[in-house]
């Protein structure tokens, strides 16, 4: 496992300032992640935004299954996003 004490001294770096950019970075990495399986619902249904997918279900142009676990994945997908963006922000604004 790796110990942040010896990660930081290997990189002559403080322990806080390790702690805070490795933070950053799986944030990141969770925000592409997420962001990848956006774009394929998006490629997938041939719409840009979850209510347009809703939309097509709602006119019964893309059947309901698994058109909607999709849609629910995707806003779900979006909202998450969205608070990983705001933990960014946060994180920022502290500086």
């Amino acid at each position: 496992m790796l110990d942040l004490k010896i990660v930081a001294e290997r990189l002559d770096r403080p322990e806080l300032e390790v702690m805070q950019q490795s933070l950053r970075a799986y944030l990141l990495r969770e925000i592409g992640l997420i962001e990848a399986e956006i774009q394929r619902y998006r490629e997938r249904y041939s719409v840009f935004e979850p209510e347009e997918l809703h939309n097509l279900i709602e006119a019964g142009a893309v059947s309901p299954h698994p058109a909607w676990e999709d849609y629910l994945e995707w806003q779900n997908g979006v909202d998450a996003v969205a608070d990983l963006h705001e933990l960014l922000l946060s994180d920022a604004s502290q500086k």
